[in-house]
Formats: structure tokens, C-alpha cells, sequence
């Protein structure tokens, strides 16, 4: 059977369909999990039933993992405490050191993009929107950006990412099309200037993920100035690449 997921990070979508299909008895190996490309039926099922809190918090951040297993490893998990395993219990299970590695990697890219992001002001409506950029390793994005509008709710912010945006507007957090490559402050300003009315209008507040808890660090204040470039092209952390394996 295949589950088609609304986006990398449809966490709530996931849930549902997990919920669904172990109460409607469906095995692991039976089923493919995949991002877009159409809707996919998902068996009725009554009833529900209660996994421990640690594993959805784990769950939570790994299925933000740039992980193209991810879906099926955390279904797995789910599976194996509904059929009575005291997973948890076991530390050297191979299942669950995966899943606390993408977590563990997630984690730390979030925490990363955060320390690292820096901001051009550019003038809006008579007031000062903050434009970010930051390529993450992982979908921390939306997970990030409630932290950060939560920390600094005074200020106006987009923050752009590959793979999508995010913006806030009259007081609410959306979610648009991302920019792929952006060579240095001028590109990502130009692409902005161009695409500004078109990026808000487009973006919608859909957002499945929990909010990041923030790990002691000090988040930079978007209207400090950046010392050089807003667009810093840091090398990739192979260990947050390559967490999974």
C-alpha cells in the first residue's frame, strides 16, 4: 500500500495515517510511504491507542530528518510499542538508535540555523521587514521559524530557505516557495524585490510540526547588523548529512 504525505515535515498527516493503519492491522513491509504526486486511501479504523511520550517527542524531530526512510523507520517503531515491545527499554535496538540519531541530527541543525542566521533589513510599508537566508541540512525550517516569531515577536521576518519561506504577516506565520540558491546578499535581495507580492500572497499558514525548544543559545537579534554577508555559504556538517547512516 502506498501513504502519500503532503510534505517532507507533514507530521500531523503522518500521525493520522499511522493511527489508521496499525489499528487496521497493516504491517510495515506492506506499505511504501511517499511525499506528493496525489491523495492515497487510508483504511478506516476505530479506536486509538497511547505510545510513550518520549518516542513521539523522538518521532516528532526525526521526521524532520532529510531522510528518505524516515516514514517507514518511525512506523516501524510506532508498530512494534503497539504489539507490547518495551522499545524504549532497549537502548542498543537498531530501530531506535536510527531514529535518535535523525533526531539527534535534527536537533542540531535547527540549533545551527539559528546561531547562524543573519538578516537584511529591507524597507516595508514604512517599517523594516528582516530577510534571512540559511541552507539547512534538514527541514527545520517551519519547526524554527514558530521558535523564532515566538522570541521576537516585534519584528517582521522572512526567512528563506531552499526549500521553502517563511514570512510573517499581519501578525501570522506563512509558508511559501523557498529560493534554491542564493550566490550572495544582492541575488537574495533582487529575487525578493521581484517576488515579493507574488511570495506572500502565495504563502498559507499550514504548518504540521511542533515548534523548536531553543537549546540555551542566544538567537541573533534580526536588526543587529551582520558582520559581512546575510548570505553565508557555511560548509555542510557531514555528520548532520550523513546521520542516518
Amino acid at each position: 500500500m502506498r501513504i502519500v504525505l503532503t510534505s517532507e515535515t507533514d507530521w500531523d498527516g503522518w500521525r493520522h495515517a499511522t493511527r489508521a493503519l496499525i489499528l487496521a492491522g497493516a504491517e510495515p513491509e506492506t506499505l511504501t510511504w511517499a511525499v506528493g504526486g496525489g491523495d492515497s486511501p487510508v483504511p478506516e479504523a476505530s479506536g486509538t491507542f497511547t505510545v510513550p511520550r518520549a518516542l513521539v517527542s523522538m518521532a516528532a524531530l526525526a521526521i524532520q530528518a532529510r531522510d528518505a526512510d524516515k516514514f517507514g523507520l518511525l512506523y516501524t517503531l510506532f508498530w512494534r510499542v503497539h504489539a507490547g515491545e518495551r522499545l524504549l527499554d532497549d537502548a542498543g535496538d537498531p530501530d531506535l538508535l536510527l531514529a535518535r540519531r535523525l533526531a539527534n541530527a535534527v536537533r542540531a541543525d535547527a540549533h545551527r540555523m539559528r546561531t547562524h542566521l543573519r538578516y537584511l533589513p529591507v524597507p516595508e510599508d514604512g517599517g523594516t521587514r528582516y530577510l534571512g537566508w540559511y541552507d539547512p541540512a534538514h527541514f527545520v525550517l517551519e519547526s524554527n521559524a514558530q521558535l523564532l516569531i515566538r522570541q521576537f515577536p516585534r519584528h517582521i521576518l522572512s526567512i528563506v530557505t531552499p526549500d521553502r519561506a517563511a514570512h510573517t504577516a499581519g501578525g501570522r506565520l506563512l509558508f511559501g516557495a523557498g529560493l534554491h540558491r542564493a550566490a550572495d546578499d544582492e541575488t537574495l535581495l533582487a529575487w525578493w524585490e521581484h517576488h515579493r507580492d507574488l511570495l506572500l500572497e502565495q504563502a498559507d499558514a499550514r504548518v504540521s510540526v511542533p515548534a523548536a525548544e531553543p537549546d540555551g543559545e542566544t538567537p541573533r537579534p534580526p536588526d543587529r547588523p551582520p558582520l559581512g554577508q546575510a548570505v553565508l555559504h557555511t560548509a555542510s556538517d557531514p555528520g548532520l548529512l550523513r546521520a542516518s547512516r
